[in-house]
């Protein structure tokens, strides 16, 4: 994602300058490969609005792609300590804030892509949903507000949790803002996979309407959105050990101060899990070492030979 936006090809950040969006406009009119996956439009409309899309939206959301996976990666968090992954979360969020507001932007002006470059249409799912009548709005329309409704939720739960020092909940709804919102890096390269096969099995002359654009970019959509949100949501429900939390060079050290290297208290966290009680099957394997008299001694094997009792001994 941080490519997508401050390479040269899209370049998301530079929308708004003429050179470069400019450079698309010709990019596209003299290599057919381009155009068969996508239309100009749909990389530089947001340029109606000069520079502030870019500037909060696609800036900010390139920033907070580069922090997602590095603040939950335990070898990345053990190398830049407690306090850079705290300091990094606040960057983090930051960034998220911002690229909401530039959302909010582009929702107002409904530069949404169904409407704005493919002629109001949204894929063949949406048109059956919404041909019934029974939603207020347009079905991706609908979709696409819960989810970034989702993604400001998860991101201030995960702040909330963590300024408690309530690290597993934390951990749990980093892995959901992560995934609510992480899911756009992959849309784009399945939507052009998709578009390429459609160019091949169909021919550009179809392939380059409205309605398979619309087909190839929504299903992307959906695909990305629903696995990404599966996997989130697997990864915070997994069974989480205490020694899970301190993975890194300097994990012993940290320990003895009681916290290890991403900011959690391993000491507490080790003492709540014990109190959830034994791993099915942890109480076969715990002997009893007492007595009803004290401790008990090792118990001494009869010898197959026994030998002979004097009259001394038997006295």
């Amino acid at each position: 994602m941080f490519l997508w936006v401050f390479a040269l090809f899209p370049g998301s950040a530079y929308t708004g300058f003429d050179g470069h969006d400019n450079f698309l406009a010709w990019l596209f009119a003299t290599f057919p490969l381009f155009s068969s996956v996508a239309r100009t439009s749909m990389l530089t409309k947001y340029n109606e609005l000069g520079n502030l899309p870019a500037c909060t939206h696609a800036i900010p959301g390139a920033l907070w792609s580069i922090l997602a996976p590095l603040q939950l990666l335990p070898e990345a968090r053990a190398q830049i300590g407690a306090d850079g992954h705290k300091k990094a979360g606040r960057v983090m969020l930051c960034a998220a804030a911002a690229l909401i507001v530039g959302y909010y932007v582009i929702d107002s002006n409904n530069l949404y892509a169904d409407v704005h470059d493919m002629d109001g249409q949204g894929g063949g799912l949406a048109a059956w949903v919404d041909g019934m009548g029974l939603l207020p709005l347009p079905l991706n329309l609908i979709g696409v507000r819960m989810l970034a409704a989702f993604f400001v939720v998860s991101g201030a739960a995960s702040y909330h949790f963590a300024k408690h020092k309530d690290y597993v909940r934390h951990r749990t709804w980093a892995f959901r803002h992560v995934g609510a919102g992480l899911w756009v890096a992959a849309q784009r390269p399945v939507f052009a996979a998709i578009r390429l096969a459609q160019a091949g099995l169909l021919g550009t002359q179809v392939s380059t309407k409205s309605g398979p654009l619309a087909e190839a970019y929504f299903y992307a959509a959906y695909s990305t959105t629903l696995v990404y949100l599966a996997g989130a949501e697997w990864l915070a429900r997994r069974p989480l050990s205490a020694e899970s939390f301190g993975r890194g060079p300097d994990v012993s050290s940290s320990r003895q101060q009681g916290a290890d290297s991403t900011g959690c208290d391993c000491a507490a966290e080790a003492e709540r899990l014990r109190r959830k009680g034994p791993v099915p099957g942890e109480d076969r394997l715990q002997m009893p070492v007492d007595g009803p008299l004290g401790p008990m001694a090792p118990r001494k094997e009869a010898s197959p030979h026994r030998e002979p009792v004097t009259p001394a001994e038997s006295k």
